[in-house]
């Protein structure tokens, strides 16, 4: 059976939301970057692909290494 795909959706950014935190905080930047592709794989499996490719546009936009 299955994931519903607000549960997928709602795991995705959660995880994400972690990734940010970890980010903002100044983290090394694999623990952060571990969180956001787990994320975007987790978005991967949700059934229209809008909330991955925004993921995913969002992890470009991350300037790493400059905190």
């Amino acid at each position: 059976m299955p994931y519903p795909d607000d549960e997928i959706e709602w795991l995705a950014t959660m995880a994400w939301n972690h990734a940010l935190d970890l980010f903002l905080v100044g983290k090394d930047d694999d623990e952060p970057k571990k969180w956001a592709i787990r994320a975007i794989e987790l978005a991967h499996y949700g059934s229209d692909g809008v909330l991955e490719a925004q993921l995913q546009e969002k992890y470009q936009g991350l300037k790493w290494g400059s905190m």
